[in-house]
């Protein structure tokens, strides 16, 4: 350790030297002195130097952090320093003890100064100052033992961050594109001496952190203010300065993660009068004080903020940009499908048709090949199912709970349905399949209504769920059905906010919109008698915004078509009426749900039952699972006793008559 020290050894022991006299009332010998004058004027060692350049150290700071730094690493010369102070306790010097040291040098009061909380020093935690209780002179200083790790070239990471940050080492193969003009602007963020500011505003996931890798050239260190929410203050700005301590010492790109803002009820617990907080944002505060870090810090930094972050970051004299980066689009996310398969050794992939199918970020579709690649190298085969399990598992993720994914296995032969109703669905997906032709070629884009929207009404069990599944399987789309519970919020602006999401993620991906029960979103607007008539209201309206306004493929089914609001029906390409099945339709129903692997009784008289059972295709579903129970128990037979028991189980829990069985 004492090379890259040498000058700052030699002359903390002529201090200690000169200490000595002091304390013994002696005369300090000429020749200290003399050489004292001498080594003031020496170059600090090369590691000192680069640090007091990269920090903006005065020359009393980097005095100090020398002399205290010489002391911590060289027991010998701290421990005589505490013996003749007479505090053999003391492992660490006093600042009284540094400043007498530095006297000669420079006044006490400098000295004092550069140790005093808000002091460069100390406020970014290259020395810690201990016993704040205590008179400033007696309180004790050291070089942070993690500060001394990084001198020397060795790093540790201190357990302060563990749970509030990490780093961001590996390059991204596909980030966003920026124009050429902004690109080159930012690149003074690989710089270590830029003092540039950059504020990257997205949706998560949508690349921000990998456009600031790209650009910087060299690790992120990321604090990730999500992981510091319910945090008190304090412990808050402690992780804040560890982070920029520790991005100055090795040359990372600090990266600030400020999470969306989310509504919380009103302070107190009530609920009369909910607003929207940064609960998981920095409290305003915090946000003051971080602004006031960053704006002392030399060196560049990035935020990452949410599109809606209120918040102005903003420095005083320091050059700053903010850019918006977007969501990915269908050539990006099929990129990112392709580079990472391939990297994953998954083999390759139908890129544009899983993008098409898996409206997932960049993030996401990089999580899904890695669980891909995992349960591959564990022993499961490669296979098309495997990455799209896992995309499916990933698309529930990133949309929470305002929407999931829903599929069947039915094709659109094995519906049961009125021919003039199977008509209008053969020219559904005719329409679906032609409609950029005919918005773009034909030129009937600008006449508005980028979107095709289908309205199924009917009886509960007539099959609309199952038809808008079945077409999303026909067109090669996912289905993506919304959660009504999750989407309304009492929170003012949640709903909203909810149902923008939900649009913007369907047209994203190209994803069949499935609103069930849409008489709950479109129920007829009413005269405002109070505050929830004006909040349902709005919501109707800005659903029928959203219709005219996003190129989607929606399906809404309702099974109370006189509850919708008129102007809604308008907006509807396509109103399929689902009329109860007659007996023939009831006679295929029974027929094609009959359960597989089993001996069927030929007694089974299929018409007849057909003709007792007035019920619609659900209902009719329910009797065939009551069978296939009950055939199971029957070792794989089913016979017409069994039958007329399901029928008669079914007919009981809807209050109706039971039938006796056909003799």
């Amino acid at each position: 350790m004492t090379p890259p020290l040498r000058v700052e050894r030699r002359r903390t022991q002529l201090l200690v030297q000169r200490l000595f006299a002091l304390q013994k009332r002696v005369e300090e010998p000429a020749e200290i002195a003399l050489e004292l004058d001498s080594l003031r004027d020496a170059p600090p060692s090369p590691g000192l130097a680069e640090w007091s350049a990269r920090f903006g150290w005065t020359p009393v700071e980097l005095d100090v952090f020398a002399t205290v730094l010489c002391l911590h690493v060289f027991p010998e010369l701290g421990q005589r320093v505490s013996e003749l102070m007479g505090q053999l306790s003391r492992t660490t010097p006093s600042i009284g003890i540094v400043a007498t040291l530095l006297d000669r040098l420079h006044q006490a009061h400098e000295v004092q100064l550069a140790l005093t909380a808000g002091a460069p020093l100390v406020d970014f935690g290259f020395l810690d100052v201990h016993d704040p209780d205590e008179p400033l002179t007696d309180r004790r200083v050291a070089a942070d033992a993690f500060v001394v790790q990084s001198f020397f070239k060795s790093r540790v990471w201190p357990a302060a961050l563990t749970p509030v940050a990490f780093r961001l080492t590996r390059a991204a193969d596909v980030v966003p594109a920026l124009p050429e003009a902004i690109e080159s602007r930012l690149k003074d963020l690989a710089r270590t001496d830029s003092d540039v500011r950059v504020v990257i505003d997205g949706v998560p996931g949508s690349g921000r952190k990998r456009l600031a890798r790209k650009l910087a050239r060299r690790p992120l260190l990321v604090v990730d203010f999500a992981r510091l929410r319910d945090q008190p203050e304090p412990q808050v700005m402690r992780a804040l300065r560890h982070a920029l301590r520790e991005a100055w010492l090795h040359g990372d790109l600090l990266y600030f993660d400020v999470p969306d803002t989310t509504v919380s009820p009103a302070p107190g617990g009530g609920e009369e009068a909910p607003h929207q907080v940064p609960a998981a944002s920095p409290t305003a505060r915090v946000h003051a004080m971080l602004v006031d870090l960053l704006d002392r810090l030399p060196g560049p930094c990035v935020i990452g903020a949410s599109l809606n972050d209120p918040r102005a970051w903003s420095w005083s004299g320091r050059p700053t940009t903010r850019l918006s980066v977007p969501p990915p689009d269908l050539a990006l996310q099929a990129q990112a499908w392709a580079r990472q398969s391939g990297k994953q050794g998954l083999g390759p992939v139908d890129a544009e048709a899983l993008a098409r199918r898996f409206p997932l970020e960049l993030r996401g579709i990089g999580t899904v090949l890695e669980r891909a690649g995992d349960r591959v190298r564990g022993g499961s085969p490669t296979s098309v199912g495997l990455i799209e399990a896992e995309a499916r598992e990933r698309l529930r993720v990133e949309t929470g709970r305002i929407a999931e994914t829903v599929s069947t296995g039915l094709s659109t032969q094995d519906l049961v349905l009125p021919g003039d109703l199977r008509e209008q669905v053969a020219e559904i997906v005719n329409q679906v399949r032609h409609r950029d032709t005919v918005l773009d070629r034909y030129g009937l884009r600008r006449w508005g209504g980028p979107g095709l929207h289908v309205l199924l009404s009917g009886e509960p069990g007539t099959g609309k769920t199952t038809l808008a599944m079945v077409l999303g399987r026909a067109l090669g789309r996912e289905v993506l059905r919304v959660n009504l519970d999750q989407v309304f919020s009492k929170y003012i602006g949640e709903t909203e906010k909810h149902l923008v999401q939900v649009f913007a993620l369907a047209e994203r991906s190209h994803a069949l919109l499935l609103l069930d029960e849409a008489d709950a979103l479109l129920g007829e607007r009413t005269d405002v008698k109070q505050a929830t008539d004006r909040f349902a209201n709005l919501a109707v309206n800005l659903v029928l915004q959203l219709m005219d306004q996003f190129s989607v493929l929606s399906v809404a089914t309702t099974n109370r078509l006189q509850s919708l609001d008129s102007a809604s029906i308008r907006r509807f390409a396509f109103r399929l009426q689902f009329p109860l099945p007659d007996v023939d339709a009831r006679e295929e129903l029974f027929r094609r749900m009959a359960p597989l692997g089993v001996r069927l009784d030929p007694e089974i008289d299929w018409r007849w039952l057909a003709e007792k059972v007035d019920l619609s295709g659900g209902y009719i579903r329910n009797i065939m699972q009551r069978a296939a129970a009950f055939a199971a128990e029957n070792g794989d037979v089913l016979t017409a006793d069994i039958m007329t028991a399901a029928v008669n189980r079914e007919l009981t829990q809807l209050g109706r008559l039971v039938q006796a069985r056909k003799e």
